[in-house]
């Protein structure tokens, strides 16, 4: 587990800190609908998908786009330019976010 910013989430600016966790089983990146800043419209997908994490089984029927996105425990002055997150609903996990191995940071 680790923490990150997003400088813009879909295209509202947000500079919240969220808890990530970091699961190479999950095969894309979910972001928590309690994390999303408010006001922000999603982008609907054509049919929902399922995936299984370290934090439990979950779906996704939306997603948005997180943009200069930093991981200071890593780095604190490499961003990652954007990335495609689907949004999950869930009350027992306790990440805002989940990295999976979708997740292929390039580097500005």
């Amino acid at each position: 587990a680790t923490i990150c910013t997003a400088d813009t989430i879909g295209l509202i600016h947000s500079r919240k800190l969220l808890r990530v966790l970091l699961d190479s089983g999950s095969s894309a990146c979910l972001i928590k609908r309690s994390a999303l800043p408010k006001g922000i419209i999603p982008k609907e997908l054509a049919t929902a998908k399922s995936f299984k994490t370290l934090a439990g089984k979950l779906q996704a029927q939306q997603m948005v786009i997180l943009r200069d996105i930093r991981l200071p425990e890593f780095d604190k002055n490499k961003r990652i330019g954007q990335q495609c997150a689907l949004i999950f609903d869930s009350d027992s996990c306790k990440y805002d976010m989940i990295l999976g191995t979708n997740f292929y940071p390039r580097l500005e």
